[in-house]
């Protein structure tokens, strides 16, 4: 064949082919962080949460716009966003806004993501949003297409057939329900007490690691040293037999 024949130009169409396989892999690229940012989902922050949630049913993607899947995703939960805010804009006889679906950005959000326990991206929550999210569960199905999703939003958010304060039956954990029933039975007062004896838990485990980190960090300042001191001892004894070594080798070399 006539490449064959022309190595170099063998070269100039490979190098041409790669250039075009990268220019289409960063457009590519470009393209899914572009339209991942486009959603005209509402975003939620540790901040912002309780104002938004309270009082509503959520559905909520947890998500990453590096993450591969998370940008797979992305076109599915758009759809399925615009769908929802379309049927809400046309149901006229509900004025109460009593749904919401909206997502958050794990990389904006990280620490919240890990202490809320999603560090798998992405994530689906749903059913009650309030009490910072303590009703919510977890979408395990593997069909995350937009039909799938959109009947899982008609037929199980809607009704509200999920956990929530009011309907401890469906939290399935008989442990969590009565936990949540006691606490349901106390006093203003006696929550408070319970949330700032928490609080003093967290700060005494703080208190702990800090006292833990320092006694880690003193311990390796004190072994650390020892090395120090051994590595000399050794490096001393070693210069002293080298130069034993030397002039043994000398006296050998004269009288030779």
């Amino acid at each position: 064949m006539i490449i064959e024949n022309h190595p170099r130009l063998l070269s100039s169409l490979l190098l041409l082919l790669f250039w075009m396989l990268r220019s289409f892999a960063l457009s590519t690229a470009t393209d899914n962080e572009d339209h991942y940012s486009s959603s005209s989902s509402i975003f939620l922050s540790r901040i912002n949460y309780d104002d938004l949630t309270a009082n509503k049913t959520v559905f909520i993607k947890w998500a990453a716009p590096w993450c591969g899947h998370s940008q797979e995703l992305a076109p599915v939960w758009d759809r399925l966003v615009a769908a929802v805010i379309a049927e809400k804009a046309d149901d006229i006889e509900n004025s109460e806004n009593s749904f919401l679906i909206a997502e958050v950005d794990c990389s904006q959000e990280q620490q919240w993501c890990i202490e809320m326990g999603y560090t798998a991206y992405p994530t689906l929550t749903y059913g009650d949003g309030s009490v910072g999210g303590i009703f919510l569960q977890k979408y395990t199905s593997v069909n995350k297409e937009f039909e799938d999703l959109y009947q899982f939003y008609k037929d199980k958010l809607l009704d509200k057939s999920f956990c929530t304060p009011g309907n401890l039956a469906a939290c399935g954990d008989a442990e969590f329900q009565d936990r949540i029933q006691q606490y349901s039975k106390l006093s203003i007062t006696k929550l408070e007490g319970l949330v700032a004896e928490e609080e003093g838990r967290i700060n005494e485990a703080e208190k702990e690691f800090e006292r833990r980190n320092t006694e880690l960090q003193e311990n390796y300042d004190k072994v650390s040293n020892e090395h120090e001191y051994e590595v000399a001892k050794i490096k001393h004894h070693m210069k002293l037999f080298s130069n034993l070594l030397e002039e043994t080798h000398k006296e050998t070399s004269s009288h030779a």
